[in-house]
């Protein structure tokens, strides 16, 4: 809704009322904030400004696609047609009232453009009645223009990302609730990660989500095709499609998760090889739970080792680490140990003291 310019948020307040009920305000549901604010000046009226108010309900959305946990508790306005109209208050006094029709198609009805003007402010679809106050000047002219030329605010816009339910071809044609559940799961699933399984590498945080989104919906979906049938009609990334071409779709992405796996643990294998040729006995132990280049290897005197060579030729290894002591003070800590020539353990050692880092002095046997 625009007022004009200088309008302060403060004390004003926005209720929202369908078919004469009040549904919810910003008082209770909600936030009302300023947007844009817009001004230009015209020799015959002098400056003049616009501001953009704009208000949020929570519990009240245009649209959804999907299914949410909270949904029970929202009104959607494509599932309610009728009659809505939207009230500014400056404080227990209404002072604008904005009207509008949502259709039997669930999309808003435009009520027609209205220009902008000093007083009575603008909007660009629905007419703006001034209940208290701000009297339009006589000319009633809009001479600001359409401000739809940089605020893209068209129904067909809004309503550009809504996922529209198929109808049902007739009554007796219900789907189960149960192929509707698992297709709007995998509606999700497909929303979350399909884009980010198409990097190279895949995050493991998109092969954690998709193991914990569908490790139980993919038998889910081939038991539904089992028992209704492929060809069962759903309503599927936006469009008519069948319940074997959900199920395949989520097969897909699976495989392309169990090839990403593959193909990082073929890589990890191909980095450890040459590590696990080389060192024996509990030197392999200790590697196989200290893995390079996770870990740092050291011999004596802090020297850092990385090289399977290295690791195999140096008598001695260490890790440095910390000990937690809270906030009030850091403690180093270096863990070693000594191998015979064919890697087995002889002797260890385990230092602490206060301190960031450890020194040299310390990567050694025991005094």
């Amino acid at each position: 809704m625009w007022m004009p310019g200088g309008t302060d948020v403060y004390g004003h307040a926005t209720y929202l009322f369908f078919d004469g009920k009040r549904l919810t305000s910003t008082e209770t549901d909600g936030d009302l904030s300023s947007g844009l604010e817009v001004s230009r000046s015209d020799r015959n009226q002098g400056p003049e400004t616009a501001i953009q108010l704009v208000a949020t309900f929570d519990k009240v959305r245009g649209f959804k696609n999907g299914s949410y946990g909270d949904e029970d508790t929202w009104h959607i306005m494509t599932e309610h047609p009728g009659a809505y109209e939207i009230k500014l208050t400056e404080g227990t006094s209404p002072i604008r009232s904005v009207s509008f029709t949502v259709g039997d198609d669930g999309r808003i009805t435009p009520a027609g453009w209205v220009g902008w003007d000093a007083a009575n402010a603008m909007t660009t679809g629905f007419p703006i009645q001034v209940v208290k106050g701000d009297t339009p000047p006589s000319s009633g002219q809009a001479w600001y223009g359409d401000m739809r030329d940089f605020l893209d605010y068209g129904i067909d816009t809004m309503y550009a990302t809504w996922q529209k339910p198929a109808p049902a071809e007739d009554a007796g044609q219900q789907v189960d609730p149960e192929v509707v559940s698992a297709v709007e799961k995998a509606q999700n699933v497909v929303g979350w990660y399909w884009d980010d399984l198409q990097k190279d590498p895949i995050e493991s945080q998109t092969v954690l989500g998709m193991e914990v989104n569908t490790d139980d919906l993919a038998p889910l979906l081939d038991k539904l095709v089992e028992a209704h049938g492929a060809d069962t009609a759903v309503t599927f990334e936006g469009g008519p499609s069948t319940l074997g071409a959900v199920a395949a779709k989520i097969a897909e992405m699976r495989k392309l998760v169990t090839a990403a796996t593959s193909k990082a643990a073929d890589e990890t294998e191909a980095v450890l090889a040459p590590y696990r040729a080389l060192l024996k006995n509990d030197k392999l132990k200790i590697f196989e739970d200290h893995p390079a280049p996770d870990y740092r290897y050291y011999t004596l005197k802090k020297k850092e080792i990385s090289t399977p060579e290295e690791l195999a030729e140096a008598e001695w290894w260490f890790f440095e680490g910390s000990v937690d002591q809270g906030l009030i003070t850091e403690q180093w800590s270096v863990t070693g140990w000594k191998f015979d020539a064919v890697g087995n353990e002889v002797d260890s050692v385990e230092k602490s003291e206060h301190g960031t880092n450890a020194p040299s002095k310390a990567f050694g046997p025991d005094d």
